[in-house]
């Protein structure tokens, strides 16, 4: 069974879930979240199969301004239409900053969607997961709302110097953020609690995001903060470099997230 729902968002957008209903139910959770293309992209509709098989309910979602949201126009307080996919980096987004609040939200407040529709209708745990930007979009609502259970956050981040120019995504150049609540402290909030998890997944060959990084400069610190905290959880981080060129789940990843459904 299949059922769709629209999340509406500021500036007159919305985000589109794709829902999936197993057969037969056990009561987890998965939200897979697309990057820039669409959410089935780099193996998120293998992933969201054997979800299902297992017995679990999956909401799909895409960033915005990608795959199901493509071709939406967010209204300006002028008045003025404004497309949000001018270019594949979210670019357009920086227009609706203004000086005190930024466009976060718009990425965010869709999984938080996905977290209450799941809460009425799943046991625990619910799962997050994400490629690329949706990667980094797990790893961020996992951090905004401990309801998530378990992220993995795959090819979708590094830590952020909001001091140094940046030429990323808008998502990624977050200067005000990033400020205030460095990546690492994200990646431990998103981590911190009682039986929670969050996995990080880096292809060192990647041909897109982040190739050739092993994280030695940020994993250990955010581990001792997760332990600091005292709620437990775990942040684990993984360099995968299995298979050069490919900007994908790849095995490291799979068994992660297999391991985690045979858990449930």
């Amino acid at each position: 069974k299949v059922m769709q729902a629209d999340v509406p968002l500021r500036f007159g957008l919305h985000s589109g879930l794709l829902e999936y209903i197993p057969d037969a139910p056990t009561g987890c959770g998965l939200i897979i979240h697309g990057g820039h293309g669409s959410w089935t992209d780099g193996g998120g509709d293998q992933a969201a199969t054997r979800a299902l098989a297992d017995g679990c309910r999956v909401i799909a979602i895409d960033m915005p301004g990608q795959g199901r949201n493509a071709e939406q126009e967010a209204t300006l307080p002028t008045g003025e239409g404004l497309s949000v996919k001018t270019d594949g980096l979210h670019g357009a987004f920086a227009l609706l900053d203004t000086p005190s609040r930024t466009a976060l939200d718009v990425f965010v407040v869709p999984v938080i969607a996905a977290v209450d529709r799941m809460e009425a209708t799943t046991a625990a745990p619910v799962t997050a997961v994400g490629l690329s930007g949706g990667g980094w979009t797990a790893a961020v609502a996992a951090a905004v709302d401990d309801r998530i259970d378990r992220s993995l956050n795959v090819a979708g981040s590094t830590v952020v110097d909001p001091e140094q120019p940046c030429s990323g995504d808008y998502e990624q150049c977050l200067g005000r953020l990033y400020s205030a609540v460095p990546m690492e402290t994200i990646y431990a909030l998103a981590a911190s609690g009682p039986g929670r998890e969050s996995v990080q997944v880096l292809n060192y060959y990647d041909p897109c995001c982040f190739a050739g990084t092993n994280g030695s400069q940020w994993s250990g610190s955010v581990q001792r903060d997760v332990a600091a905290a005292g709620a437990g959880g775990t942040y684990t981080l993984i360099i995968d470099r299995t298979f050069p060129g490919q900007h994908a789940y790849q095995p490291s990843a799979t068994d992660i997230l297999d391991g985690w459904l045979e858990q449930r």
